[in-house]
């Protein structure tokens, strides 16, 4: 143990702590912040609490001086406790309590609870008092009624720039004290003394060095209990800092009101617990809708589980993760967005919270994005539409003939998928066909394209290969992913995949020739017992002229007229 004090506590008159300082684990078991508010009772046996209670109040002028066995840090020991008023003989603005090793002070005999206890300390503060006021970190000062100066911590004379003892006995118009401080003392000195109430103001004043320092100060009378107040009890406090996190707050906060960005601040568990105005703009749900909710109702199940692991991953990892998903309004709309995600920290570096930044994607104005929208997306998958396919196609073809490098077209198709259709409703089809382009989007390469055609049908493009065997390859790998089994609304479905690849043989061939070779090799796929794949190589392998008609009729191909040559030339040698 310590030469020193183990620990200094004031108590309130209910023998409650109110403050706590010292190596109190060492003696309670318990650190200071866990012991405010906890009575007498709960850090002594009850029996000897209920006693020093007794005694005190019987004669509070007294005091006690008392050794106590203690079982801090899990071993026992004796220490001497001392128990003095702190304001008056009735005590009942608190008591000091100082703990002390034995032999620091020569202690009273073991508490006899049925003889009175003597109290061999002077009259003011004890030294453990001078403790006490000395541990504080902030200014404090005793005043008499005429506000001159009975005692002061170091603080408070490195504040007004004295050096004790001449300070002591002098009035504070005498001690240099700032002119704003001494105007708020009179201010409420009446109010104090005459009153028994407790003030609070503010002053502000500037160093040597022209920093601005703000101050709150407490004024409280001391003594008085049948009459008027002895004097004050002064405690100043620096605000400085807490004032400019407050104005940083208020910027911070009009800040969060005004930006365009849509905020979302959950807690560490994901629970929404503030947004802004723009996020009600953006998302359609008011602050009453989301608050106390997980913001799962933006998701638009446009991405996979993997997805959303990774994203976390990185964000556990980084402490923040951006990028762009696709999120559902409250109208029901889907939509893509800018995504950052912060976590927070708290001191023990513990996640406190989460802040989300989303903002939409301003890069058009809304009707031009709205109008490009329906013309090269699929609406139901969000996927591009087979105009937008073909587009790349023909983009993909005039790279190809200028840097030589090799592509195929994939045609992709659902078996069965009229019979899910019938059996269990569009709604049910509809919502596969989503989960559907949410797998093979996931699977594929960013640089390849993938489009919904029509109903069950999807297209993918792939360009850069190296060799042809990388077509069905992928092929395979889109064949194995959507084989594990799919719920959707309660219902688990399984879904097979009949694949038609068409490679780039000629440089001279165009997009609607490709696009051919790609449906025809489906139909063989098909033919083959579905859940297959067919590579076409060569227009040569393409059979019955009447099927290329029929297929071009079905999906509307409008050949233009230098294709006609290429679409008699595959004829003849299909003949």
């Amino acid at each position: 143990m310590a030469a020193g004090p183990l620990g200094v506590l004031i108590l309130d008159a209910d023998f409650r702590v109110r403050f706590a300082e010292g190596q109190l684990p060492e003696v309670f078991g318990w650190f200071p912040s866990a012991l405010l508010g906890r009575a007498l009772s709960d850090l002594l046996d009850g029996q000897t609490a209920c006693a020093i209670a007794e005694r005190l109040r019987s004669n509070p002028e007294a005091g006690l001086h008392v050794s106590l066995p203690l079982a801090g840090a899990g071993q026992g020991f004796e220490a001497l406790a001392i128990f003095h008023p702190l304001a008056g003989p009735s005590a009942e603005t608190g008591w000091l309590l100082a703990l002390c090793p034995p032999g620091m002070e020569k202690p009273a005999p073991e508490l006899d609870r049925s003889a009175p206890v003597s109290h061999p300390l002077a009259q003011g503060l004890s030294e453990y008092a001078t403790f006490i006021l000395k541990a504080l970190p902030d200014p404090v000062a005793l005043l008499d009624r005429g506000c001159r100066l009975l005692a002061a911590n170091p603080p408070f004379l490195a504040l007004i720039g004295a050096t004790p003892p001449r300070c002591f006995g002098q009035p504070l118009v005498a001690l240099g004290l700032d002119p704003a401080l001494i105007s708020l003392i009179y201010r409420h000195l009446s109010r104090c003394l005459d009153e028994g109430e407790t003030a609070l103001g503010e002053f502000s004043r500037v160093s040597p060095e022209g920093h601005r320092h703000d101050y709150q100060v407490r004024l409280a009378p001391y003594g008085g209990d049948e009459g008027p107040a002895s004097g004050l009890t002064l405690v100043i406090q620096e605000v400085s800092l807490l004032r400019q996190a407050e104005q940083r707050l208020s910027q911070a906060e009009a800040v969060y009101a005004t930006t365009a960005e849509g905020l979302l601040i959950t807690d560490a568990q994901g629970i929404a617990i503030t947004v802004n105005p723009a996020f009600t703009r953006i998302t359609g749900y008011a602050e009453s809708e989301i608050l106390g909710q997980r913001p799962y109702l933006l998701n638009a199940q446009w991405h996979t589980r993997a997805f959303f692991i990774r994203l976390w991953r990185h964000l556990r990892k980084r402490g923040s993760w951006q990028g762009e998903v696709w999120s559902r309004r409250k109208d029901g709309e889907i939509y893509r967005q800018r995504l950052s995600i912060r976590r927070v920290l708290d001191r023990q570096g513990r996640v406190s919270s989460f802040v989300v930044v989303l903002a939409e994607r301003t890069s058009a104005s809304p009707g031009l994005r709205s109008f490009e929208s329906l013309i090269h997306y699929d609406a139901l998958t969000r996927l591009p539409n087979r105009v937008l396919f073909e587009l790349r196609l023909e983009h993909a073809l005039a790279q190809q003939s200028r840097h030589g490098s090799a592509l195929a077209v994939l045609i992709i198709d659902l078996d069965h998928f009229s019979h899910i259709n019938t059996s269990l409703g569009y709604r049910i089809g509809d919502e596969l066909l989503r989960v559907t382009a949410l797998r093979l989007r996931e699977a594929i390469h960013p640089s390849n394209t993938l489009a919904r055609l029509h109903a069950d049908r999807f297209a993918l493009l792939l360009e850069g290969l190296g060799a042809p065997e990388e077509t069905t390859q992928v092929a395979n790998q889109l064949r194995a992913l959507m084989s594990e089994p799919i719920w959707v609304r309660g219902h688990e479905l399984h879904v097979s995949l009949s694949i038609g690849i068409a490679l780039l043989a000629d440089p001279g061939e165009d997009a609607p020739e490709l696009m051919l070779k790609a449906e025809l090799a489906l139909r063989q796929a098909k033919r083959q017992g579905r859940n297959g794949i067919y590579l076409m190589l060569n227009p040569a392998a393409a059979v019955d002229p009447k099927q290329r008609r029929w297929i071009a009729r079905l999906h509307g191909y409008r050949w233009p007229l230098s294709a006609q040559r290429s679409r008699s030339a595959i004829a003849r040698a299909a003949t």
